[in-house]
């Protein structure tokens, strides 16, 4: 092993000589970041938690190890907040940041995630769109004074049997966030935790009263709900005959269990015959 050589035989071996300029790092160069999918592609930029918008999450590879090693950045805006950082709940092989945007120009905005100077590629978008953001919490909330934008002021149910609760008053382009504080079990609309009937989203385009009607946990917390026995299940699309609702819908970091005495289409999440467009991220079913 050669421990020190001379500058001329270090040139020629390939080597560098301990304090010279050019030597070689001990370390090797990270891979750059790997941006491969959002659960939001369009959201509210504003309102909610600090009024800094929607809970958006980043899915891809190489984002660090550590929080704050990563920054991502829509065009040139940095999120305002970063709310969570690790594995992700769907696939632990993937990594996941989330994130408020904060408010930003209109129009469709290129994410990056930037890791010590290295920056991802710039092919996944999402679009700033007008919307309400509804806080649920099953221990505090309370819907006869819950507030839109309002994280002290909850919803109680997700939804009623009668289709009440905040799904009934969410509206295209709503974001509906649910705390994990403790264990779901209640039952909503058709005997599920939560059926869309009149409730639906449509085709985002940034301008008010168009987009998904979203279903997200809070960064960090988990959402769980177990089915009780008899009951059909988690989140349910509307079915046959229904095809102007129940679309445009997305679903992200749930935990949600069916039960061995549930219904035979009781599933965690059922689209049912007419839905589309609907984005399911994340989720453990």
């Amino acid at each position: 092993m050669i421990r020190f050589c001379r500058p001329l035989l270090c040139a020629l071996l390939g080597l560098s000589m301990p304090g010279f300029p050019g030597a070689r790092s001990a370390d090797p160069v990270p891979p750059a970041p790997q941006v491969l999918y959002l659960d939001l592609v369009a959201g509210p930029t504003t309102g909610g938690e600090n009024d800094t918008g929607a809970y958006v999450s980043v899915f891809g590879r190489h984002f660090g190890t550590l929080p704050g090693q990563a920054h991502v950045y829509f065009d040139d805006h940095e999120a305002v907040a970063y709310r969570y950082f690790g594995p992700s709940r769907g696939l632990r092989d993937i990594q996941q940041i989330t994130v408020q945007v904060g408010a930003i120009p209109p129009g469709d905005k290129r994410v990056t995630v930037v890791v010590q100077g290295r920056r991802s590629s710039e092919d996944i978008h999402f679009l700033p769109a007008p919307g309400n953001i509804l806080f649920v919490d099953n221990t505090k909330g309370n819907d006869r004074s819950a507030r839109k934008n309002r994280i002290d002021r909850p919803w109680r149910y997700l939804q009623t049997p009668d289709d009440g609760g905040a799904l009934s008053a969410a509206r295209p382009g709503d974001v509906i966030v649910l705390r994990g504080k403790a264990v779901w079990s209640d039952i909503g609309y058709g005997n599920r935790w939560a059926r869309f009937f009149s409730e639906t989203g449509n085709a985002p385009n940034g301008k008010t009263g168009h987009g998904y009607l979203t279903i997200e946990a809070y960064p960090g917390e988990d959402v769980h709900y177990i089915a009780p026995p008899g009951t059909s299940g988690g989140i349910h699309g509307v079915g046959d005959g229904y095809e102007d609702f129940a679309d445009w819908v997305v679903i992200s970091g749930l935990h949600i269990e069916s039960n061995a005495m549930s219904r035979s289409d009781a599933a965690p999440i059922n689209l049912q015959a007419a839905s589309d467009h609907w984005r399911i991220v994340n989720n453990e079913l």
